[in-house]
C-alpha cells in the first residue's frame, strides 16, 4: 500500500496537489465519492500532513502544491513563500521519512540554471532539494540532450545535468485536455461540429488567451502592423482586469549583432514594441476582452476558468490552419492550446519555443506539416527564450500562405497526418495509459 500525504492548505495557502486529483476523473469518473477516489482509482490511501500517523511498514509519498516555481521571483504574482508555507511541510515529511515531491504540474521546468527561476536558482534551496532526493513534478519532456542549442553568445539553455535529475515529467495537459474536453464542456460542444474543407470560413485563427501577457500582445501587434488580420482571420482574446505586462523595446536588451538573424529579429521585435507604444488606439485594439464565447450566448457570461479554456470553438473548426499560441518561448511546453488543434484536426504552427513541433514528433510521434509550414526558423538552435526568430517565422509563414491556393490544406498527406494525430492523441490518453503514467510517477518518487 502507498500512502499519499497531502495538505489542503497551510497558513491559508492552497497546498493541495493538482497532479493526481485533477486527473482522477479519467480513471474513475466524476460521479463517485471524492473521498474514495484515491483508493479506488490507484489503490493508494490519502493521508494528512501534520495530522495522521506515519506507518513506516508502508510506502509514503508527499505531494505538495508549489505552483509557478520558475516565476517565483515575481513577488506580486506568487501566492506562497518558500520559508513560510512550503518548507515546514517538506521538513515535517522528511523528518518522518516520507518521500517528497513538489507539484508544479501546471507549469514547465527547466534543465538550465538561468531559466529555472529565482527560488531554484538559490544554491541553498537547490542543494537542499538535491541532497534530500526531493522531486519536482512539472512538464519537462526528456528532450534536452536530443536537440542543439546555441550557447556561443548566450548560455541561457546551458544544460545542468545534476539538477535535471530532480524533475519528473508530468505530461499533465495531455491527459487533462481530453478529460475536460469530453466531460466538462458537454453543453458547449453541442454548439460545434467539424467543418469540411470547402465550408471553412477563415484562413487561420489565433486564440490568444490572456492578451495581457507580453508575448501574446507582441504577436497580435506584429500581425496588425503587417496588415495580416482581416475578415478571413478569427481572433480571440481574454482581458479580465489584468494589467498588461511591460512591452518596451528595452525589455529585450541591446542589439549587438545587427547583421545576424538574431540581431535582425531583435530589431524587428523592438520596432513592434515602439509601434504599439506610439499610439493609444493600437493598445485599445490589442488589450481588450473578446473571447470566442462572445459568439455563444448561452455561455458568454461565464468566467474564463481552466475548464472553459479547454473548449474548442466552432471558429477553430472553420479555419484552414491555426497559430498555436503557447505564450512561453521555452521549448516543449505542450498545453491544451496545442492539443485542441490536434483534437479539432487543424494544421497548426507554433508560436512557442524552438523545436516545438519537432518535440511533439520526438516525444509523442505527432506529425508535423512540412507540406504547409516552413519550420526552418523553429528548428534553428535557440540562444534564449526571446521570441526574436519565432515572431518573424510566424509572420513569414502567414504572408506566404495568403498567396497559396487553399488546396494546400486539402492534400491527401495532410489529411493522413491529421487523422494520425487525432487517433494517437486518444490512444495516448486512455484510462489504462493514464493509470500507468501516474503509477510511473509514483514509482519515480519512491525510488529517488
Amino acid at each position: 500500500m502507498i500512502n499519499i500525504w497531502v495538505s489542503h492548505n497551510h497558513l491559508d495557502v492552497n497546498t493541495y496537489p493538482n497532479f493526481i486529483p485533477e486527473l482522477f476523473d479519467g480513471i474513475i469518473g466524476k460521479d463517485n465519492d471524492k473521498d474514495m477516489w484515491w483508493e479506488k482509482a490507484l489503490g493508494v490511501k490519502k493521508k494528512e500532513i501534520f495530522k495522521d500517523t506515519v506507518n513506516h511498514a508502508e510506502d509514503n509519498i508527499a505531494l505538495i502544491r508549489t505552483p509557478c516555481l520558475a516565476s517565483y521571483g515575481f513577488k506580486l504574482n506568487r501566492e506562497w513563500e518558500w520559508e513560510e508555507h512550503i518548507f515546514p511541510l517538506v521538513e515535517w515529511c522528511l523528518d518522518n521519512h516520507i518521500k517528497v515531491a513538489l507539484d508544479d504540474s501546471w507549469e514547465t521546468g527547466s534543465h538550465s540554471y538561468r531559466a529555472r527561476g529565482e527560488l531554484l536558482g538559490r544554491k541553498e534551496v537547490s542543494d537542499f532539494i538535491i541532497n534530500n532526493n526531493i522531486k519536482i513534478i512539472t512538464n519537462i519532456p526528456p528532450l534536452q540532450e536530443r536537440f542543439k542549442f546555441d550557447d556561443v553568445e548566450d548560455n541561457y539553455f546551458s544544460f545542468d545535468s545534476e539538477f535535471s535529475k530532480v524533475y519528473i515529467n508530468a505530461d499533465f495537459f495531455l491527459y487533462h485536455t481530453r478529460q475536460i474536453h469530453q466531460k466538462d464542456n458537454y453543453v458547449f460542444k453541442m454548439n460545434t461540429h467539424p467543418t469540411t474543407h470547402k465550408d471553412k470560413k477563415y484562413l487561420f485563427s489565433c486564440l490568444f488567451g490572456d492578451i495581457s501577457k507580453r508575448n501574446n500582445a507582441l504577436l497580435y501587434a506584429q500581425l496588425l502592423r503587417n496588415n495580416l488580420i482581416d475578415e478571413k482571420v478569427f481572433i480571440s482574446t481574454i482581458m479580465q482586469g489584468q494589467t498588461p505586462q511591460s512591452l518596451k523595446a528595452q525589455d529585450y536588451g541591446e542589439v549587438w549583432d545587427k547583421d545576424t538573424m538574431w540581431g535582425k529579429g531583435n530589431t524587428t521585435l523592438r520596432d513592434v514594441c515602439n509601434w504599439i507604444n506610439e499610439n493609444e488606439e493600437y493598445k485599445k485594439q490589442i488589450y481588450h476582452h473578446s473571447p470566442f464565447e462572445r459568439n455563444y450566448h448561452n455561455v458568454h457570461d461565464e468566467p474564463i476558468v481552466a475548464r472553459v479554456e479547454r473548449r474548442i470553438p466552432q471558429e477553430l473548426y472553420d479555419s484552414h490552419f491555426a497559430i498555436n499560441i503557447e505564450t512561453t518561448m521555452y521549448p516543449w511546453f505542450f498545453t491544451e492550446k496545442t492539443y485542441k488543434n490536434i483534437i479539432a484536426k487543424i494544421p497548426h504552427l507554433g508560436y512557442a519555443g524552438h523545436y516545438h513541433s519537432a518535440g511533439l514528433k520526438e516525444h509523442f510521434d505527432f506529425e508535423k506539416f512540412e507540406e504547409i509550414f516552413d519550420y526552418t526558423v523553429e528548428e534553428t538552435p535557440p540562444r534564449n527564450s526571446y521570441p526574436f526568430l519565432i515572431l518573424k517565422s510566424v509572420t513569414d509563414n502567414i504572408e506566404r500562405l495568403r498567396k497559396e491556393p487553399l488546396s494546400i490544406f486539402d492534400q491527401p498527406s495532410v489529411k493522413d497526418k491529421l487523422n494520425h494525430n487525432e487517433s494517437l492523441f486518444y490512444k495516448l490518453t486512455t484510462t489504462d495509459r493514464l493509470r500507468t503514467h501516474i503509477e510511473r510517477v509514483m514509482h519515480e518518487i519512491l525510488h529517488a
